[in-house]
């Protein structure tokens, strides 16, 4: 004959979230302690490890270096230089010794070497019918002379207005293509690559 009994099992705690930030707070306090001890150990040892090298490596002070100090006083001072200007005396320069010049006695040649053409000489009446044709100029030297009064008024011709108004039937053109056509740079320019521009006024006369 079998019998029926009821076994009750415990169930498992469940965990509040009180007691979930509760040891979450305990976790952050306890890994904070370590890293800051591990921190400070830290820096205790890298301080040990730079006192060491102190010791064993001596670093070598090198002296720096200035300019010499030179104390003098005013009574050793040399004078200001005088603000008037000294004028240089003057040089003197050498002579330049001239060469002497010596004049030559001439010596006569016979006729065998004389050229034929500078052995006959042109007459006097031979010079007055030859033609002056290519000669600079001809005339008596005279000339009309004209004097002018000082008190003479001369008229100059008065240019018109550029800007006065004139009633045309037909405006002035000029062909553009034509004008470059015949425009020439001037070399000297073109050469030094100067470039510019050119303003031109024109008065077209009636």
């Amino acid at each position: 004959m079998t019998t029926h009994a009821d076994i009750a099992i415990p169930s498992q705690p469940r965990w509040s979230i009180r007691l979930w930030s509760q040891e979450f707070l305990r976790w952050i306090q306890r890994n904070t302690i370590r890293g800051f001890l591990a921190a400070i150990g830290l820096l205790f040892l890298l301080l040990l490890l730079y006192l060491a090298l102190q010791i064993i490596l001596p670093t070598q002070t090198q002296a720096v270096r200035t300019a010499p100090i030179v104390r003098i006083r005013l009574s050793e001072l040399p004078p200001p230089p005088s603000l008037q200007e000294v004028v240089p005396p003057p040089t003197q320069m050498a002579p330049i010794e001239q060469p002497t010049v010596r004049v030559g006695i001439p010596i006569p040649v016979p006729d065998v070497l004389v050229p034929p053409e500078a052995q006959s000489f042109a007459t006097l009446e031979e010079l007055k019918r030859s033609p002056t044709e290519g000669v600079g100029g001809s005339g008596s030297g005279g000339g009309n002379i004209q004097v002018i009064p000082e008190n003479t008024q001369v008229e100059v011709p008065q240019e018109p207005d550029p800007y006065e108004f004139v009633a045309v039937e037909r405006e002035p053109s000029l062909d553009m293509n034509e004008l470059r056509r015949r425009l020439e740079y001037p070399e000297l320019a073109r050469r030094a690559g100067i470039q510019g521009k050119v303003y031109v006024r024109v008065l077209v006369g009636t």
